[in-house]
């Protein structure tokens, strides 16, 4: 496997592994709101809002590698 091959598939391994987590992650903001944390529960979501923007980064970076 090439390095390019290689970086491809780190970057969808990546993008799985964020969106394993973005279900636990809506839980806790739910768990923080109802524990009346709206504080902790925003923190979380802008957590949540930086994964999905890595996501879209990996994603337009694995397009240009495959010419798109």
């Amino acid at each position: 496997m090439n390095d390019i091959s290689k970086i491809e598939h780190l970057l969808s391994h990546w993008i799985e592994h964020n969106r394993s987590h973005e279900e636990g992650y809506l839980k806790w903001i739910q768990r923080s709101e109802d524990a009346g944390r709206q504080d902790v529960a925003e923190e979380i979501r802008g957590s949540l809002e930086l994964s999905q923007e890595m996501n879209r980064r990996f994603e337009k970076a694995i397009k240009l590698l495959k010419g798109n």
